[in-house]
Parts: C-alpha cells; sequence; structure tokens
C-alpha cells in the first residue's frame, strides 16, 4: 500500500512540475517576444539624400545612402553604403564614403543647459576626397570609423590615416578636420613624404 502512495505523490510531483515548467517557459519566451519586437525597426527608407545647412542657410553637408533602418528604442538610425559631401567656402565639395554608418544622438551641456543633438559615425574603410580644381590638386584620405559632428562641423577619428594631395603623402593616426574650412591635422605618429613642385 505505501508503495501505491510512494508511486502516487511521485507522480502528482512530476505532473505539478511539468505543468510549473510549461508556465515558466510560456512567460519567459513572451518577455523574450516583447524585447526583441521593441528593437525592430520603426521604419526605414531607400536610395535616400539628407541636406544640411548652416545657420545663414547655405549648404553644409549632404547624406546619401543605399538603406537606413531607424530604431526607437533609442532612437538611432543604421546607414549601408553613406556617401556624404561637405561643401567648402571656396572650392569643390569633399566626397566622403564608407561601408556602414549610423546617425545617434549625443548629450552634451552647453553652460547651464543639457542638449542633445545628432552624431553621424562612417564605419569601415572611410575614403575622403576633394577634386582636383584650380585651388589646387586631388585631395585623398584613408581612414576608418570617423566621427561627424554636425553642429561644430568636426570630423574625427583615432584610427590610422593616410592623406595624399598630389604627389605628396602623410600616414599617422589620428585625425581632427573641419572640411568646410579646410583644417585638417594628423595627429600622432605622423611620416610625411613631400615631393618638390616641378618647375
Amino acid at each position: 500500500m505505501n508503495f501505491k502512495i510512494t508511486l502516487a505523490v511521485i507522480g502528482l510531483v512530476i505532473v505539478a512540475s511539468t505543468i510549473w515548467l510549461n508556465t515558466k517557459m510560456e512567460q519567459t519566451a513572451s518577455q523574450e517576444i516583447r524585447v526583441s519586437s521593441t528593437q525592430l525597426p520603426d521604419y526605414y527608407m531607400t536610395d535616400f539624400i539628407i541636406r544640411g545647412k548652416d545657420v545663414g542657410g547655405l549648404p553644409k553637408f549632404q547624406l546619401a545612402a543605399v538603406r537606413m533602418k531607424h530604431y526607437p528604442y533609442d532612437d538611432h538610425s543604421d546607414l549601408v553604403k553613406p556617401k556624404m559631401l561637405f561643401y567648402t567656402q571656396d572650392g569643390p565639395p569633399w566626397n566622403v564614403e564608407s561601408e556602414t554608418g549610423r546617425i545617434n544622438n549625443v548629450k552634451y551641456q552647453s553652460g547651464l543647459k543639457n542638449l542633445t543633438s545628432k552624431r553621424i559615425t562612417l564605419y569601415g574603410r572611410v575614403t575622403i576626397i576633394q577634386p582636383k580644381s584650380d585651388k589646387g590638386p586631388e585631395v585623398k584620405i584613408h581612414t576608418r570609423d570617423l566621427k561627424y559632428e554636425p553642429t561644430t562641423n568636426y570630423l574625427s577619428t583615432d584610427n590610422s590615416v593616410e592623406y595624399q594631395s598630389g604627389a605628396n603623402k602623410i600616414k599617422g593616426v589620428g585625425l581632427r578636420a573641419n572640411l568646410k574650412d579646410g583644417f585638417i591635422r594628423i595627429l600622432n605618429k605622423s611620416r610625411a613624404r613631400y615631393e618638390p613642385a616641378k618647375k
């Protein structure tokens, strides 16, 4: 008799454990579905162009990409094959291309105010070209993972940089630039090769 009671108790424990485990798994699966659905894009664009202007209404930059997906959970947008144009005060615009990119919000403080602005980060191999003009020869810059701050028109990277203007070449690490003003600075470990101008 005791054997039958013991078997019945074990059977009840197994049934209760199975019911509890199934309920727990359903709750976990439901939570995972909710978490992952909040991380899905809420809209996307293909073959688009965004134009930025300065405070005077003059063209500042242009951003185009094959595809952009916007994610609402942290308000960022991922870019596929982004291409940017940076307009200069005098001379042809700079062309900037990369493999992928991201637009996200950056918080900063100005005086006593907490502000938010956009940052565009170009990931992978980045190529920057200013075509030849009457102002000078073609300029090419190769680097990786370049950040652009539209509010300050400032470009930066801490990766290796190769700069070429005509026959002149500079290699180094780190870049700070404002292409509109023509300011380009290679930060560290710079090695240069200059060719004298031909007469």
